[in-house]
């Protein structure tokens, strides 16, 4: 299941080469409802099912709000990466204004565009049967 953010007009997901990284609500009910109360300002009437499975992107934080985690050796130890970490502290206060989700302009131009649903198995092969019926009665 791919992580994107929940916040309107935005549908990022993870992306090292942006340095976009995505992040689950706060557990902490006083954290988590100030979160929900910002992200409302751009979906009206949102609230959050399950803070494990809701995500914002790190679009949606100031710089201030993250701090370097420690060094990870990737491979064969010549390459090395820094994880941001979000401060316990950290609130969402960066969001698109309607202008900038209407035109796709602003730092949430972007964003991912949401994969495209495949039709299932099950369906394809229930309209491959109707049409091979249609043609081919019994």
């Amino acid at each position: 299941m791919v992580r994107r953010c929940v916040v309107s007009g935005c549908s990022n997901t993870a992306n090292d080469e942006l340095n976009i990284s995505i992040h689950s609500f706060p557990t902490d009910v006083k954290r988590q409802r100030t979160w929900e109360k910002n992200v409302q300002n751009t979906r009206a009437k949102w609230s959050v099912k399950n803070p494990r499975t809701t995500y914002i992107c790190s679009a949606h934080f100031l710089p201030d709000d993250f701090e370097e985690g420690p060094i990870w050796m990737v491979g064969s130890g010549i390459d090395v990466t820094r994880k941001r970490i979000l401060k316990p502290s950290a609130v969402p206060t960066l969001f698109p204004t309607p202008s900038q989700i209407h035109q796709g302009t602003g730092d949430f131009a972007t964003a991912t565009p949401p994969a495209k649903r495949h039709r299932s198995a099950y369906f394809e092969k229930r309209e491959k049967t109707q049409v091979l019926d249609s043609h081919f009665p019994k």
